[in-house]
């Protein structure tokens, strides 16, 4: 005769052990009214509802587009013009992607979580190497993945590529008579692009159309400019002015001009003295900056920013009342 099979017993009811209490009431969690809208937006709120009408699934997923609506919103006001490049395609449609800088001032917000930084073939948290041929010198090629999480969605198996050829900071000051860039360079660009793009996909601001940062308050003419805005050759040599900069310029030339009374020789010698800057002790062969004899020099808006401050504590044409 087969034995008598008893049932298995549940963790709220262990053999030998009383049942488990319920939580205490001062530590549950009070749901907030945005997490309520949130919850009862969902789609399976949709088929827990009884009589749904065709009125009630109208008016839950317009909350629902509102929400991430006010969300990407919110993001976009997080930022400054200093953190995206704007790019224009062959039609002239404007298009910003943001820098690592805007993503630092986004993430705590949104509480996103950037986890598992992994090869490409899974090894945890190393970045798989390889070497390219480019012409007589090899190209050192960085690739990593990751995952993200924003609330309960996730995105698996983000990844992200660097070249030892890439322009990025910290390359700048080191030219090929320095040996070219160091790995610790090339690592830290990795990481830091790989979690700018995981946390720029989840929240859904990867691309933004110029318009909608315009709508947000930022002012595009401070962004960094990308491909259709002169060639990237012209670009680095700043021969390309930021929209906005000559009008900034001019209106600081127009104050200088004010201020020395009209003479444009003293002008463009005050000119002169508030861009200008002496040799930086801590760069090799570094011979500093003569200064602009021209406004129509400037091509970015930070460098109109900081001549005004000059001109601000010039010893002569101050804001003291003497150089007003």
């Amino acid at each position: 005769m087969a034995a008598e099979v008893k049932p298995r017993a549940t963790t709220a009811t262990l053999e030998d052990q009383p049942p488990l209490a319920p939580l205490p009431d001062d530590i549950r969690k009070e749901e907030t009214e945005l997490q309520t809208v949130v919850r009862r937006t969902t789609m399976d709120a949709l088929t827990m509802k009884d009589g749904i009408t065709e009125k009630d699934v109208e008016r839950m997923l317009a909350a629902r587009l509102k929400i991430v609506q006010t969300m990407r919103l919110f993001a976009l006001k997080l930022t400054q013009p200093e953190d995206w490049t704007l790019w224009r395609d062959n039609e002239g449609h404007v298009v910003a992607t943001p820098r690592a800088s805007a993503m630092l001032r986004v993430r705590p917000w949104f509480n996103v979580s950037v986890f598992n930084h992994r090869s490409m073939d899974g090894r945890p948290g190393e970045p798989t190497t390889s070497e390219i041929q480019k012409g007589d010198k090899k190209v050192t090629v960085l690739e990593m993945q990751c995952d993200v999480r924003l609330g309960t969605d996730i995105l698996e198996g983000i990844p992200f590529s660097i070249r030892s050829d890439d322009q990025f900071i910290g390359r700048a000051a080191r030219e090929e008579r320095y040996g070219g860039p160091r790995e610790q360079d090339l690592l830290s660009c990795l990481r830091t692009g790989l979690d700018k793009k995981a946390i720029a996909m989840a929240i859904g601001i990867t691309k933004v159309p110029e318009t909608e940062l315009a709508a947000a308050g930022i002012d595009v003419k401070r962004c960094y400019k990308g491909s259709g805005y002169g060639s990237s050759s012209e670009r680095s040599a700043g021969k390309v002015a930021e929209e906005g900069v000559p009008e900034l310029a001019k209106a600081l030339w127009d104050e200088i001009v004010r201020r020395t009374g009209g003479n444009v020789g003293e002008a463009k010698q005050v000119l002169v003295d508030i861009t200008k800057r002496g040799p930086d002790p801590k760069k090799k062969d570094d011979k500093g900056f003569r200064g602009l004899d021209s406004h129509e020099r400037f091509t970015q808006a930070w460098q109109v920013k900081l001549a005004e401050k000059a001109l601000a504590v010039h010893e002569v044409f101050g804001d003291t009342p003497q150089g007003q």
